[in-house]
């Protein structure tokens, strides 16, 4: 990790990054067979999620 990052640097870094996450696995959806559809439908929700933490613990910061 770049030490010369502010917090809030980090923060925003880690949503983007989250989110760029979530948008590759939302890409695959359309690739995907039938049958792991679903599993990547989960790892899409708990990106978001995980996306939404970050965003709310940085706004309350």
């Amino acid at each position: 990790m770049n030490d010369s990052l502010t917090i809030k640097e980090l923060f925003v870094k880690c949503y983007c990054e989250s989110r760029k996450t979530q948008a590759f696995l939302t890409q695959c959806l359309d690739k995907c067979p039938e049958e792991e559809r679903e599993y990547l439908i989960e790892l899409v929700e708990k990106t978001a999620s995980t996306s939404k933490k970050i965003k709310e613990f940085y706004e309350k910061h």
